[in-house]
């Protein structure tokens, strides 16, 4: 008996299912008008974060915020973000503290891409205070010091910045899962994260 042949059945531009190819759920922003927002997260007892994302980015053309905490990371105090395409073909991860905002930038990383991205925070340490990595690999560490304190009570903007208020800088890609937690995570807890998000973006790390 003949076997059947591969497939591909294409619903929509969001709906394409492939015989032998692991279906990736995602969520899509177009550059433009998508963002999201959730109503404040109280961070205030945590001066640590550990943030993942499953991504996809879509274009440099313009810098776009795929997650962030309050409206502005660089302006106001505890808090987190991180930014897609500020300099070009780049991640980056921004923190502030009760003083100086500090960045830390993955260069070199041309859309479109897939990647599994991993920004760790704490305000704690007077440098070092971000931290990047890309596909498990560490990246760029900021230097200099945040100023301290601890993270505070804002709303998480997904997609863009301030989604639910002025809106800017809108984020081109797809985001197959994000993981926010107000703690540090252990080097197993990590890269077992990581290669969670890895199945679920179509990432081999």
């Amino acid at each position: 008996m003949a076997q059947p042949s591969a497939y591909q059945r294409v619903s929509s531009e969001y709906d394409i299912t492939e015989a032998g190819v692991t279906s990736l759920d995602y969520l899509s922003f177009d550059g433009t008008d998508d963002g999201m927002a959730t109503a404040s997260i109280d961070f205030t007892s945590t001066d640590e974060m550990s943030v993942f994302a499953g991504v996809r980015k879509l274009s440099d053309a313009a810098a776009g915020q795929l997650v962030e905490l309050s409206a502005s990371a660089p302006t106001n105090s505890g808090a987190f973000s991180m930014p897609a395409s500020v300099n070009g073909p780049d991640w980056s991860v921004y923190v502030k503290g009760s003083g100086t905002f500090r960045f830390a930038e993955a260069t070199g990383i041309t859309a479109p891409i897939t990647t599994v991205n991993t920004g760790i925070y704490d305000l704690g340490l007077a440098t070092g205070d971000a931290k990047i990595r890309i596909d498990g690999v560490l990246e760029a560490t900021s230097t200099g010091d945040t100023g301290g304190g601890n993270f505070g009570n804002y709303p998480l903007n997904i997609g863009a910045r301030d989604a639910a208020g002025t809106d800017s800088l809108w984020f081109n890609g797809n985001l197959y899962g994000l993981i926010v937690r107000g703690a540090s995570s252990t080097t197993d807890e990590i890269t077992n994260t990581e290669a969670y998000l890895a199945t679920r973006s179509g990432v081999t790390l």
